[in-house]
């Protein structure tokens, strides 16, 4: 780490003393060369790619705030202000969304999207309303049933609840079933649970 140290800021004091060197003359071509060490930094490769990623970084947050699903789904590269955006959305709407929103981040030249609509992929936002719809059916089932519930599982996928597991009698499956339908948000309900121990 030290030899890197070292090293860079020999590069730095070579930069600045072929700056001043040539200027000695006449301080006219001391702040051409000064201007012309420090053009020659600015567009080095390191630097250029320090800025596509943190372009790249604001642009995501961008449209994060847009659209959060789109924080799951949607890969952001940047190269010398040309945005790419890849990955899946959920509707042509989505994109033009997006788009726009990458567009007014500062340092976006352009905006590439190259997104592909799948309409049923689920993002992180529908995702954390399935967990919560089958957390709140099995509190509920839970509430109903006690101790009958341990064997009894439930998932949720937009609004359709699949419970399955075991119950130890009929009655106590039906118990599970009718308070499954009736939580809010549960549109359908499909019933795989077996009578057994």
């Amino acid at each position: 780490m030290t030899g890197a140290v070292v090293r860079s800021g020999a590069i730095w004091a070579a930069l600045a003393l072929c700056a001043c060197a040539r200027g000695q003359d006449a301080s006219g071509n001391a702040v051409q060369g000064m201007d012309k060490a420090a053009q020659s930094v600015a567009t080095s490769a390191p630097v250029l790619a320090a800025r596509d990623v943190l372009l790249a970084i604001a642009v995501k947050a961008r449209i994060a705030a847009a659209d959060v699903d789109s924080t799951t789904s949607v890969s952001v590269s940047a190269r010398d202000g040309i945005v790419t955006l890849s990955g899946t959305v959920r509707t042509p709407a989505e994109i033009a969304r997006l788009r726009d929103a990458a567009r007014t981040v500062a340092g976006v030249r352009s905006v590439r999207p190259v997104l592909r609509v799948d309409r049923t992929r689920s993002g992180a936002g529908q995702q954390a309303g399935n967990l919560a719809l089958a957390a709140t059916v099995m509190a509920t089932i839970a509430a109903q049933t006690g101790l009958n519930a341990i064997g009894v599982h439930a998932r949720a996928e937009n609004g359709v609840v699949t419970i399955d597991g075991k119950a130890r009698t009929a009655a106590i499956k039906a118990t599970i079933a009718d308070a499954a339908r009736h939580v809010a948000g549960v549109r359908s309900l499909v019933d795989r649970v077996t009578i057994g121990s």
